[in-house]
This record gives structure tokens, sequence and C-alpha cells, in this order.
């Protein structure tokens, strides 16, 4: 490690990240890697790494998160550009969170180190992954029309004159199931976990039908199930 005093920005990241591979050179090399592009940003912005530490403001650190979700890269000549990875992203971030927090310890940027810590929620808050929302489609009348008719065939095992009794019969019982299955579905607009959280004891014969709690037991509500229950 140099035995000089570090007095610009680059010195500091220099010094920084000479302490992280005497800990972890694998985590040293994706930082450096993180704070390259970082450098980049500075420049973007007019500060050079010539510069001193007092120019890295919250807002510095803050902005690096968007720029850097803007940029794109390519890991080799023959492939095309590319937005670095979420994953990438929150490890090169979290390089440049550690570099405030050193400088912040050291009192050489504006930011007092409880301030710091107030940054860091804000920077990780920034970088967590949401998955984008799930586009719910309902099935088209095609489909449930196929759907439909597949299950009303009877499996082409029950043609099979070598099959016993009970074979047959547990083939039979497992194809009426699964009508039950689909016709319920389709037809009350039952949602699966209720479905398959049914019991005997919930059901009604007299009546035909079933009573169906949702999820953590709320208020059942009732189904009529028809031909299913015969």
């Amino acid at each position: 490690m140099s035995s000089s005093v570090p007095t610009t920005i680059g010195d500091h990241i220099e010094r920084f990240l000479e302490q992280r591979a005497a800990r972890s050179p694998h985590t040293a090399r994706t930082y450096r890697t993180g704070l390259t592009h970082f450098s980049s940003y500075l420049s973007e912005r007019g500060i050079a790494l010539t510069d001193s530490p007092a120019l890295l403001t919250r807002a510095v650190a803050l902005d690096f998160i968007p720029w850097l979700a803007r940029q794109r890269f390519t890991p080799d000549p023959t492939s095309p550009q590319r937005e670095l990875s979420m994953r990438s992203r929150q490890l090169y971030v979290r390089a440049v969170s550690g570099l405030y927090r050193q400088l912040a310890l050291e009192g050489t940027i504006p930011l007092a180190y409880g301030d710091y810590a107030a940054l860091n929620t804000e920077m990780n808050k920034a970088t967590a992954f949401r998955p984008p929302p799930i586009e719910k489609r309902l099935p088209s009348d095609g489909v449930i029309e196929a759907i439909l008719e597949a299950v009303s065939q009877p499996p082409r095992e029950l043609g099979r004159s070598d099959l016993g009794e009970a074979q047959r019969r547990r083939l039979e019982l497992i194809w009426r199931r699964d009508q039950a299955i689909v016709q319920c579905l389709y037809s009350t607009g039952m949602r699966v976990g209720e479905l398959v959280r049914l019991r005997r004891e919930d059901l009604d014969h007299t009546d035909q039908g079933a009573w169906v709690r949702g999820k953590g037991g709320r208020t059942p509500r009732r189904f009529a199930l028809q031909a299913h229950l015969q």
C-alpha cells in the first residue's frame, strides 16, 4: 500500500481498492470495475480524479445510480451492446457506497457518518430488484374449449383389453377427478388454491355444493358443484 497521504479522488480510490485487495482480491477486482465506471461518470459531470474528494456530495452518489442504468456495454468486440445486469449494478453501487463510507469516517467529504448511513440505505433501495408486473391474461375462448374437449374424452388406456378391473376403475377415477377439477375452475371461478384445499367435510352432497375457505381461513364461500357430487 502506498505510504503517501491521499489528497485527490483518484488517490482515495486507489487506497480504498488496495485495502479491499488485502482482504478479498476477488471483491477488489469487482469494485475496481465499479469505480472505473464511477470515474467515467464523474468525468461526465466535470469532476476529475485529480480533484478534491470534497466534491463527492450526496447528490453525486445518488445520480450515479440512474447513470449506470442508462449505460450500454459490449462484453467483447463481437457482441452487441447491452445494459448491465441488476446484480452487476448492485455490486458497482456497493463499491461507491464503500468508498463514501471510508471518506465519511475520515471526514474528507461533506457528509457526516450518520448522514452516510441514510445515504447507504437510499442507495440500497434504489438498486433493489423490482420484477416487472406480470401481465394477467385470460385464456381465449378457443383455448378454454380445447381444454374442456380434452378432459371430456376418456384416456386411451381405458380402451385396452388387457386392463384388470382394478386398473380400469383407477384410471376412470383419475379421469373423473381431472374433469371435476377443470369444470370447477371453469364454472365457479374458484381459485386453484381454494380447490386443492377442499376436504370431504367441505362437500355438501344434499345441495350438491361445497364450502370453500380462502387463504388464511377467511369467510367461506359456497359453490354449486352439481354433477361432480353425484
